[in-house]
Formats: C-alpha cells, sequence, structure tokens
C-alpha cells in the first residue's frame, strides 16, 4: 500500500515518499493558477453556449384568464400579541368548572384542585392560547396563588438531580 506524500515533498517534485510520519489523503495536483484558469475558461466556454443576458430565468408569473387580472397575494395572517383569549378562557373554565364539582369520597380538597389545575393546564397546552412553557409556568403559578402547593413543593421537582 503507497502511502501519500508529504507538503513539503511535494514542493520538491517528489514522486515516491521518502518521509517516515504518515499523511493521509493529500491528493496529487497539478499547480492550478489565474493563467491556468484563465486557460480552462477559454477551453470551456466554447463547449458551453453562453446565455444572452435578456434570457436568463424570470420568476414565474401565474395571471388568472378568466379575470385577465394578477391573481391577489395570499393573505398572511397579521401577527398578533398576547393570549388568545378564546382559548385561554375555555382552559380557565374548565378548570374552574373541575374545582367547583363537589370531590368524589375518599379525594382530599387539596388534590381535587390540583387536579383542576392540572386539567386546565393540559387543556391550555392543546389549545396553546400562549406558548407551551408559558401555560406550564401559568399552571404552577395557579398551584401557588389557590395555595393548593406551597412554593418549595411546586418546585421540589427543578431542585432534583437527575441520576
Amino acid at each position: 500500500m503507497a502511502s501519500a506524500l508529504c507538503k513539503h515533498q511535494l514542493r520538491a517534485g517528489l514522486r515516491a515518499p521518502t518521509c517516515a510520519r504518515p499523511v493521509f489523503a493529500v491528493p496529487v495536483l497539478a499547480r492550478w493558477n489565474r493563467t491556468s484558469a484563465q486557460q480552462h475558461l477559454a477551453k470551456t466556454a466554447s463547449v458551453v453556449p453562453a446565455v444572452p443576458r435578456t434570457a436568463q430565468r424570470t420568476p414565474l408569473q401565474v395571471v388568472n384568464a378568466a379575470a385577465g387580472a394578477a391573481p391577489a397575494a395570499p393573505a398572511q395572517k397579521p401577527f398578533k400579541w398576547g393570549a388568545d383569549m378564546k382559548n385561554l378562557g375555555i382552559c380557565i373554565g374548565v378548570g374552574v368548572a373541575i374545582a367547583l364539582c363537589p370531590a368524589p369520597a375518599g379525594v382530599a380538597p387539596k388534590a381535587w384542585n390540583l387536579l383542576a389545575i392540572f386539567a386546565g393546564t393540559i387543556v391550555g397546552i392543546i389549545t396553546t392560547p400562549l406558548p407551551l412553557g408559558a401555560v406550564a409556568v401559568l399552571g404552577l403559578g395557579a398551584t401557588m396563588l389557590t395555595k393548593t402547593l406551597t412554593f418549595t413543593e411546586a418546585f421540589s421537582a427543578f431542585a432534583n438531580e437527575i441520576p
């Protein structure tokens, strides 16, 4: 198996490797400079026909033949700041509706309120009135505002290290 030539061997014009250190994937290329590039372009210019400046590509324009006018640009939905109030009301309504229902026998009221907040958060994640992270933070804030969980209980999952 023949080894490749080093840079200094290529500069010296050597054809056989004389260096002991291994060199990987050094191609042996002819010298390429500006004059050889110009000669190459001159040779290939006669093979490839030149495209006139006026015949270059232009964007495709579709015209409605029945109306005789250009079609209207597709309507873009305008950027809107804030929450989608309809979807936000739906997720709050689900949480409040579950919280107002009486807790079943054997379920603590604190656990029932936590279920209501959890269900409202899941509905918020599905309907996306806000981005997912914002909905999750609102759910976490609701657990602390209703005193369903204390601060240390709410954020205890963020303190544990992953094994």
